[in-house]
């Protein structure tokens, strides 16, 4: 029974990591999106921020 449960175990922690990453990639592009935004907000004219 031991392998069993370690093989169980193994995706929920897999599951988890890639959900905090998720989390934080998710945190990190508000606040770049929110930076962009502002930076917009001095020079609309900025070829770049469609891109953004």
């Amino acid at each position: 029974n031991l392998p069993i449960v370690s093989r169980s175990r193994a995706p929920r922690i897999e599951q988890t990591a890639v959900h905090r990453r998720t989390q934080q990639i998710m945190l990190r592009r508000r606040f770049k999106t929110v930076e962009s935004y502002r930076a917009a907000a001095v020079n609309r004219d900025n070829p770049h921020f469609g891109d953004a």
